[in-house]
């Protein structure tokens, strides 16, 4: 078995079986990814919808996602991106970064930001893909759940021009029902990121009954 370093779950991960997210399984002695550089959706939004407030307003960014997740939050708006990756295998498009990238500037965006999903599940795919951004001059960034490695936050801090995290909650209890065991990691991303000098902006899931959680989370 291999052990995967992408988030903090640290999956053992058997030859040709897969870890939690589904994203990556073991072949030929390694961790691989499953759907390299595939898409499900790509297209040019208003940076304010990813959601940023405050990196660069009033400009189009061009938004992409894969599929997966290495949470399973109660309620989750994308669940059916998130739950099980291979049954929408179909409907991704397998594109090089440059694409990309071309499709970017040619719908006069200002960046490329990887959303809707979590970006540790491609890691891979978000590396080249922030790389070949900067190479073209665009801006690049991108939202996340923040339940991310060590490795995944060194290799992610220096390519990154902004940074989403959404927070599930304040306590372990809000995460655990994520399928997560702490709060603690995705509050150390932010520090991270922001430490690395990423524009960092924070949302937080409000759940009626529970605005403890969204309090304590801004405190």
């Amino acid at each position: 078995t291999y052990e995967c370093h992408h988030c903090i779950h640290r999956c053992r991960i058997p030859e040709e079986g897969y870890g939690r997210c589904g994203m990556y399984r073991g072949a030929g002695g390694a961790i691989v990814e499953v759907f390299p550089d595939s898409y499900l959706a790509r297209y040019p939004t208003a940076v304010e919808t990813i959601p940023f407030l405050h990196f660069w307003p009033g400009h189009t960014f061009y938004a992409v996602s894969s599929v997966g997740c290495n949470l399973t939050c109660p309620g989750c708006v994308s669940a059916i991106l998130t739950a099980d990756p291979h049954t929408l295998a179909g409907a991704l498009v397998h594109l090089p970064p440059d694409d990309v990238v071309h499709e970017a500037v040619e719908a006069d965006c200002r960046g490329i930001l990887f959303c809707i999903n979590e970006p540790a599940v491609s890691l891979p795919t978000v590396l080249r893909l922030a790389e070949a951004s900067h190479d073209a001059g665009l801006l690049f960034g991108c939202s996340t759940n923040g339940y991310l490695g060590g490795d995944t936050l060194r290799a992610l801090a220096p390519l990154l021009d902004s940074v989403n995290v959404g927070l599930k909650g304040s306590s372990d209890e809000s995460y655990r029902a994520c399928g997560a065991a702490s709060a603690g990691p995705a509050y150390q991303a932010i520090s991270h990121f922001y430490d690395a000098g990423v524009h960092v902006e924070v949302s937080a899931v409000y759940m009626r009954g529970r605005e403890n959680e969204v309090f304590s989370a801004a405190g």
